[in-house]
């Protein structure tokens, strides 16, 4: 028990630092205006742009992530392997 805790808290501390410093740039993945925020439920199988300040919280600690982080133009893309995630934009966000 205490190790999928912390199992956990290190996936979420690794998506959060993977996540900084991210570029902004456009999104095909966007639902929707996201100046304001949007909250964004990922279920397996789905696939997203990581923006700058985005934040991904795993809905279980069963939930599998894949990052692909692309060199050549700085952008990175998180797709949901196993389980779901809720991806925070904008002022839904924690910073």
């Amino acid at each position: 028990m205490i190790s999928k805790k912390i199992q956990t808290l290190t996936l979420v501390t690794l998506l959060v630092t993977l996540f900084t410093g991210c570029g902004e740039e456009s999104n095909k993945y966007v639902f929707g205006d996201t100046s304001t925020g949007a909250a964004i439920t990922m279920n397996t199988g789905d696939t997203s742009q990581v923006l700058e300040g985005d934040v991904l919280e795993p809905n279980s600690a069963s939930t599998r992530i894949e990052v692909e982080h692309i060199i050549d133009d700085g952008t990175k893309y998180v797709t949901i392997l196993s389980g779901s995630a809720t991806l925070l934009r904008g002022s839904y966000a924690i910073k």
